[in-house]
């Protein structure tokens, strides 16, 4: 299962985004460009709970700005 991503805009309007990453079953990436003039980012954990990875740590780092958001449906 594919985990998915998008951005929330200035407007608090929730948008998705290609998940651009060469294996999108464990991890998520955006085009630079995604994310020009955002509030926030969002991707799930289809399979796993909430917990921040160390590459979801290291992405949110590189956007201290925004704020981040994970998304599962498990516990």
């Amino acid at each position: 299962m594919e985990e998915l991503c998008g951005i929330i805009t200035p407007t608090l309007q929730i948008q998705n985004k290609k998940n651009r990453a060469k294996d999108p079953a464990s991890f998520f990436e955006f085009r630079s460009e995604d994310l020009e003039g955002v509030r926030g980012t969002w991707h799930t954990h289809p399979t796993t709970p909430a917990n921040l990875s160390l590459p979801d740590y290291y992405f949110f780092m590189g956007y201290p700005n925004l704020i981040h958001f994970i998304i599962s449906s498990t516990t």
